[in-house]
């Protein structure tokens, strides 16, 4: 997906180049300007050797400008110096993430359809950890520039907005995570069931947990909104908490799940 492969300009960066490329390009004019007032030397040497002349104090024919070319070698040598470091700390910073920040990929799958708008997350592109805040919440597949990003009722697809440079980056389902030391995302069962429900509709991909509490994936085979059962096992639905027969991927067998994302 492209649109989550993208490296961003982080907003650090941004400031060090404005702040530093100043640094970089005015001060050597002003030095070569003040250098010329202040040498007098061999006219074949003129260039590179006034570096040397005015750092030694050769071929001095006015002390002031001197010294002014000096302050300004200085601010040049130094600024271009800082400005260097700066972007080789904002590129170690977005190396491992902002203020260090690490993901917590322990609770992915069980976290994943909790997601709500305005929660903070991470997710890691090209071995870089990235982190930002949730703008919107897919049920179904959708459109994300040119990308057609994957989301199931259960397992929604996000658009974040990066902490690093405030850019959109669309996630597909289940690749966004915990940062480290939060409590995770705030929705609940409750909070996303209406949500979830009215993206439900047969034939679509579905995500559950089976009886040992591990993901299954499988397609909706029906929509219930009343108590149905299944291989001798009822469940409970209702129209405000459907259940569904689902097709269990890859045996093909059908089961039940409950509007609690486990099977019945």
């Amino acid at each position: 997906m492209s649109a989550a492969k993208r490296v961003p300009i982080t907003t650090f960066h941004k400031w060090v180049l404005a702040l530093g490329l100043p640094f970089v390009f005015i001060p050597p004019f002003i030095y070569l300007v003040y250098g010329m007032q202040a040498h007098d030397g061999p006219t074949h040497s003129r260039g590179g050797a006034m570096f040397g002349w005015t750092i030694r104090g050769e071929y001095v024919v006015d002390p002031d400008a001197l010294v002014n070319a000096r302050i300004w070698l200085a601010i040049w040598f130094i600024g271009s110096a800082l400005t260097i470091a700066g972007a080789v700390a904002g590129a170690l910073r977005m190396q491992r993430g902002p203020r260090g920040e690490t993901l917590d990929t322990s609770h992915g799958f069980q976290d994943a359809p909790y997601w709500s708008v305005g929660d903070r997350a991470g997710w890691r592109t090209d071995e870089r950890v990235f982190t930002g805040t949730v703008v919107e919440v897919h049920r179904r597949e959708f459109r994300f520039g040119d990308d057609l990003i994957e989301a199931v009722a259960g397992i929604p697809g996000l658009v974040m907005k990066s902490d690093a440079d405030g850019a959109l980056i669309a996630r597909p389902l289940a690749t966004v995570y915990r940062i480290a030391g939060t409590t995770g995302p705030s929705g609940t069962m409750e909070s996303i069931r209406a949500s979830m429900n009215d993206a439900v509709q047969p034939g679509d991909t579905f995500a559950w947990l089976n009886a040992a509490n591990e993901p299954v994936e499988g397609v909706v085979v029906e929509k219930h909104h009343e108590p149905f059962e299944v291989a001798g096992k009822r469940v409970d639905a209702s129209p405000a908490a459907p259940g569904y027969t689902v097709r269990r991927e890859p045996d093909g067998e059908l089961v039940a799940v409950g509007n609690d994302l486990r099977e019945g």
